[in-house]
């Protein structure tokens, strides 16, 4: 349990840094980047959320922080 509090404190944390990092992009922009399948990934449905590891999730974000900020 310890790791997936963890887990939601650092995303939190980047979310929080992505917002105030590209005060450019609206809220449903930030969303939108970190929702949005990226490589292989095929499912457009924002339900494959409900099958992603609080892991999983963090590492989207944090991807999402670095294909924005090469934009």
């Amino acid at each position: 349990m310890q790791q997936n509090t963890a887990e939601r404190v650092a995303f939190i944390a980047e979310l929080s840094e992505f917002i105030h990092e590209r005060k450019d992009l609206t809220l449903g922009q930030i969303l939108y980047s970190f929702c949005r399948p990226m490589g292989k990934e095929k499912n457009r449905n924002v339900s494959i959320l409900l099958e992603k590891t609080d892991s999983q999730i963090l590492n989207k974000i944090e991807k999402a922080k670095i294909v924005e900020n090469d934009n």
